[in-house]
């Protein structure tokens, strides 16, 4: 969790969501920012065929909805607890008068948003760029990387879902990564073989731009 954060946490409220409830919709208006203590939360969007599609999932001393709290904006995605969760809730004045008081942490506070910013655009290029391998093997990385494992808990139809692709699409992937030794599969964990050449799976398409 980044500092500056940590400085404002014991100002916050603390609420328990059940399994299922729901923090926000998309559309909300963002007057609050959200600290997860215990559990975990989903943010996804619906296309307008229904379909729901994954954005992040997040666990403890993860945050969201900050961008929203500093700018009264509205929330891009649902957020939805996954497990029963205890979130610290910080309100946009809490962090309004904080940055009014602690004039010294403003700098650090836009040097962070202006990061966050910067990881959205890196999200948009993603799109834009990789085509569905290089996306499955970003998103198997990147989840290596968050949860320091070689040993994912995760199937096919979640990382279809997290990447808004089909699970046939995903499928063909995944036996690609498997042919190449970059990982391997059973029916509920994918195994990093190489988290070395994984990565080569994704940055190569940067390098020949």
């Amino acid at each position: 969790m980044h500092n500056i954060f940590l400085k404002i946490r014991e100002k916050g409220k603390k609420i328990t969501y059940k399994k299922g409830g729901y923090l926000f919709y998309r559309g909300d208006q963002g007057d609050s920012f959200y600290i997860i203590e215990k559990g975990h939360v989903e943010l996804s969007i619906f296309d307008l065929n229904g379909e729901k599609h994954i954005t992040s999932e997040l666990q403890r001393n993860e945050f969201f909805g900050h961008i929203e709290a500093f700018t009264n904006g509205i929330h891009p995605t649902n957020a939805y607890a996954t497990s029963g969760t205890e979130i610290i809730c910080i309100t946009s004045q809490i962090l309004k008068n904080f940055v009014r008081f602690n004039s010294d942490k403003s700098l650090e506070i836009v040097d962070f948003l202006c990061q966050t910013i910067h990881h959205n655009f890196d999200k948009i290029e993603d799109e834009l760029v990789l085509d569905a391998y290089q996306k499955v093997s970003k998103k198997i990385y990147e989840l290596g990387q968050k949860e320091a494992s070689r040993n994912l808990f995760i199937n096919q139809k979640r990382i279809s879902e997290f990447l808004a692709l089909s699970e046939r699409t995903t499928n063909v992937s995944l036996r690609k990564l498997r042919e190449n030794g970059v990982i391997s599969t059973d029916r509920s964990r994918i195994h990093i073989l190489d988290i070395n050449k994984l990565k080569q799976q994704f940055q190569e398409v940067r390098i020949s731009l």
